[in-house]
């Protein structure tokens, strides 16, 4: 498999896990020193910094999860990969939409063979 197609691949299986409740498994597409900017929160540093983050964020159903003007650029062994997005959630039996951007950096691991996400990041439009 081709690098883009690899990083297209890992951001569409880590939407379906956001989409199907299966949050804290996304961690398994990062690499053990992983950081999240979270807005309004900061930078959480380290796979089990970011696994207790998800742990203590309330149950959410998410309707569904859009994503627009994707685009991944690759140098040597790493990449960076950003996209706009549209997430509808159920709150309190009303769907709501949140629009925004993610940002991801990624480095390959040549030892496991495959593309590690190191750095998420994102952020919310105003008004959401």
């Amino acid at each position: 498999m081709n690098d883009e197609r690899e990083i297209l691949r890992i951001h569409s299986d880590w939407m379906e896990l956001e989409r199907s409740g299966k949050e804290q498994d996304v961690l398994g597409f990062c690499s053990q020193d992983v950081v999240w900017l979270v807005p309004g929160l900061g930078a959480l540093r380290g796979i089990e910094e970011v696994r207790r983050f998800l742990g203590d964020q309330p149950d959410t159903v998410i309707v569904s999860i859009e994503t627009f003007d994707l685009s991944v650029e690759i140098a040597n062994e790493l990449a960076v990969k950003s996209a706009n997005f549209r997430t509808t959630l159920l709150d309190n039996g009303m769907e709501i939409s949140v629009t925004g951007t993610h940002v991801w950096t990624l480095r390959k691991d040549h030892q496991r063979g495959r593309w590690l996400v190191t750095h998420v990041a994102w952020v919310i439009d105003p008004g959401h």
